[in-house]
């Protein structure tokens, strides 16, 4: 199996996959808020455990996330290297870093298991801006193809003799070395805009049409809930 993408839907009929999206986004809301804002570290670690078991209930397997697992190890690592040069305390670090992996995993869980329908609708459910909602989900649906855009217009520009830096020590030179391959980017997305735009028009699409749908509230959703409930019981008592 291929590595899933970034914000790619994965298709499994797991019980991650079968919340209502509504209790998804009222779980990621609550949990990264207890996340940021506790400081015990038996605590963080009592979320982080409950993270990797949702993530082991979505069925996904480990293969299919090597692109995901490749970034935040990448991202942990240069966070640790920080954390040393700044000579910061150990246990801060510690807490910090557990931090950040909880949020991340939590938001690949969220992608990865909620369709941008469900998503739209959700958003349209508790009463989000239906221009806001659409908006935000469509450019969680292209963010893929823009990242691959990227790819293939730095590959052109390679092919052109063009070298691209990136250089922390010159940033400057770094900036005008990428000019050639982000003018080209803006026009593709612009142009894709335009005909996404165009194409909802002759359809007489909108959003409001979402309204209608009804989201399934089941037993899983409860237990979710069930669960949330008993995080926030045990984050005042280990908080407070």
């Amino acid at each position: 199996m291929s590595s899933l993408k970034i914000y790619e839907y994965y298709n499994s009929n797991s019980v991650i996959h079968r919340i209502n999206p509504v209790v998804k986004i009222i779980w990621l809301a609550v949990f990264s808020v207890l996340v940021l804002i506790s400081d015990n570290l038996y605590y963080i670690f009592t979320l982080l455990i409950v993270t990797l078991v949702a993530q082991a209930l979505t069925k996904i397997p480990l293969r299919a996330l090597k692109q995901y697992i490749a970034y935040l190890f990448f991202f942990l690592i240069l966070s640790f290297i920080l954390i040393v040069i700044t000579r910061e305390n150990f246990i801060i670090g510690v807490l910090f870093l557990l931090k950040i992996s909880i949020l991340i995993i939590s938001a690949i869980q969220f992608t990865l298991t909620t369709t941008q329908k469900e998503l739209l609708v959700s958003l349209i459910k508790i009463r989000v801006s239906h221009s806001f909602a659409f908006a935000l989900t469509i450019a969680l649906r292209f963010l893929p193809t823009i990242i691959k855009e990227a790819k293939e217009v730095m590959d052109a520009q390679r092919t052109r003799a063009h070298k691209l830096v990136f250089n922390v020590l010159k940033p400057v030179t770094s900036v005008r070395s990428y000019i050639p391959v982000v003018i080209p980017l803006f026009i593709i997305i612009f142009n894709r805009s335009f005909e996404l735009s165009l194409s909802a028009e002759t359809r007489g699409f909108t959003p409001k049409i979402y309204e209608k749908q009804k989201l399934k509230f089941s037993f899983v959703d409860i237990y979710v809930l069930l669960i949330l409930s008993c995080l926030l019981f045990l984050f005042f008592r280990f908080n407070f």
